[in-house]
């Protein structure tokens, strides 16, 4: 399930107003389920390549956060997408190289009611393996301008058929506010749920960032914690001692990680209601804390060491 959706677009010959080379975005992924991310995917556009004799934007996607577990080191993923898409007065298009063919994204000339489908794979390859059978179908509900960085800019929002639908918004230059909007034939659900936009910059256009958003860039200190109501952590900051407050009073086994994902700590308690865990050798910053119990991950904590 290497394979996210996502939408980008490029602009052809004179209308190269969108995605130009050195445009840049960020989308947060947050998907806790396998095989488990936690971090932000950056996409670039990097050069142009000739495809079917069309020039086209060249889209590289770098991963950077968590894989397989919140307990896991941070890690960076090249090449996580590429993509090659081109756009002509006003129509997006972006490059199925398993059709080898071009597929309509997006069409901003396009009237509420429009309706285009996306290529899909043959059904063959659907049996047995939960896919959708019939071909994606993007419908226009809406349509106008947005201001943003002074410009004006066109906007549409579309609805997405493939495995239920999802209500995506699209902007000249930007592409989508809300989530990923892509063909998608490896069963992978289309839309806010797999990504959320958060910033887009190119070197003629200022860095926008989406409402509510204040970091563009993967953060290894707001990943997703683990909840664990089953215990208290205090003092927050922790000094020379950290207490770790159960209400079952299990045997745990305490490991603390540093912000790189190296182990700096462990610590295995009896059967009891409060632990006590000695940090005062830790230097001062940001750590986590895992819990386990007979093996079992349980949960992940984050301090601050003062």
């Amino acid at each position: 399930m290497l394979l996210i959706p996502l939408i980008a677009f490029c602009f052809q010959a004179k209308a190269q107003t969108w995605a130009p080379i050195g445009a840049q975005w960020h989308y947060r992924l947050n998907y806790p389920n396998y095989p488990y991310y936690d971090g932000v995917l950056e996409l670039n556009v990097t050069n142009t390549v000739m495809v079917n004799s069309i020039v086209c934007q060249n889209i590289i996607g770098t991963y950077y956060g968590k894989t397989m577990g919140a307990w896991s080191p941070s890690t960076t993923i090249n090449n996580y997408v590429d993509e090659k898409t081109y756009a002509n007065n006003g129509v997006y298009y972006r490059y199925d190289a398993d059709m080898n063919k071009f597929d309509t994204i997006a069409n901003f000339n396009a009237a509420v009611g429009d309706k285009w489908l996306l290529s899909m794979l043959p059904t063959s390859t659907f049996t047995n393996n939960g896919c959708p059978f019939t071909k994606p179908v993007v419908t226009v509900i809406g349509s106008g301008t947005v201001s943003i960085n002074s410009q004006t800019l066109k906007q549409v929002v579309v609805t997405y058929s493939a495995w239920g639908t999802s209500t995506i918004t699209l902007v000249e230059k930007i592409g989508s506010t809300s989530g990923f909007l892509f063909p998608s034939y490896h069963c992978i659900i289309d839309g806010p749920g797999y990504g959320e936009f958060n910033c887009y910059s190119d070197p003629g256009f200022a860095l926008y960032k989406k409402v509510g958003i204040t970091i563009c860039y993967y953060d290894p200190t707001n990943i997703t914690e683990h909840e664990l109501p089953e215990f208290k952590f205090y003092p927050d900051p922790v000094g020379a001692v950290l207490n770790i407050a159960s209400k079952n009073g299990e045997q745990i086994e305490v490991k603390i990680f540093d912000l790189a994902g190296r182990e700096v700590l462990v610590s295995t308690s009896k059967n009891q209601m409060a632990y006590i865990v000695n940090v005062e050798k830790l230097t001062k910053g940001i750590y986590f804390v895992r819990l386990y119990s007979a093996g079992q991950f349980l949960g992940i904590k984050k301090i601050i060491k003062e």
